[in-house]
């Protein structure tokens, strides 16, 4: 009578570790996604400088903490290596721009340089 009992002791052990797994796999991935974004500002007792950590607890999103950087690194690379800055300029038509700016240029000169 014990070893049927035993059995499902067993079975019931096993079966649940796969169901736990997935279930604390599940918050653990929540966690980390919601912890790369948020808070956007740091939140906590006293900021480590140069860190998104604080003392003795606090915490601000990886990815707001490295915007900054991350911008820095972006415009580098479009504007040193996927854009050349000569060739978009040199599709510029100089009659389009000057007969788009000329009415908002006259009247900024008619009103800095009075007759």
């Amino acid at each position: 009578k014990n070893n049927g009992w035993e059995v499902r002791q067993v079975l019931l052990a096993y079966s649940s570790i796969p169901i736990v797994s997935c279930i604390f796999t599940y918050f653990h991935i929540w966690l980390a996604l919601w912890m790369m974004f948020y808070p956007i500002a740091f939140l906590g007792c006293w900021q480590i400088p140069g860190t998104n950590l604080g003392f003795p607890m606090g915490w601000q999103g990886i990815v707001p903490f490295k915007a900054v950087k991350m911008v820095a690194m972006s415009v580098d690379i479009i504007l040193g290596q996927l854009v050349n800055m000569r060739d978009e300029f040199g599709k510029i038509k100089p009659e389009i721009v000057a007969a788009i700016l000329k009415p908002s240029l006259a009247a900024e000169i008619a009103a800095l340089y009075p007759k």
